[in-house]
């Protein structure tokens, strides 16, 4: 962030790809957290996103920042169709 947090061609930044669910989910918790702090520090204006451990529940997620503290905050969920049971309505 330091070194290129200004620039024009920084958007958004995630720090971790597809964190597994079996991590501790409070330590993952205060690492985006911690992120997301120096992500601001220099540059506020630049999204902060984060994966969901796969783990896409609202109630899991609510406590990760305060409600009234969402400000450039993105949630990144993958879903991976090819281990889903065949769809037929897709």
């Amino acid at each position: 962030m330091n070194k290129w947090g200004h620039h024009p061609a920084v958007y958004a930044l995630e720090p971790m790809n597809e964190p597994w669910e079996k991590n501790d989910q409070e330590i993952l918790k205060d690492f985006y957290r911690s992120c997301r702090d120096a992500v601001r520090e220099v540059n506020p204006n630049v999204l902060f996103v984060f994966h969901d451990s796969f783990i896409p529940l609202a109630k899991h997620w609510n406590n990760l920042f305060a409600d009234d503290d969402m400000e450039n905050v993105v949630i990144d969920i993958h879903k991976y169709m090819a281990w889903w049971s065949p769809k037929d309505s897709i």
